[in-house]
């Protein structure tokens, strides 16, 4: 169950976070990423 959810978060990031980012931010592809936080962190 794991495996699955870390491959949807890989599709999830290059098909909406990145070009997102890539939008909105201005020289984003000259900037590191250190984290991207969640609202659903430990409870």
């Amino acid at each position: 169950m794991a495996e699955k959810h870390y491959y949807e978060q890989i599709k999830f990031t290059q098909s909406f976070l990145i070009p997102n980012f890539e939008k909105n931010i201005s020289k984003f592809s000259e900037k590191r990423i250190l984290e991207v936080g969640c609202a659903e962190g430990a409870s």
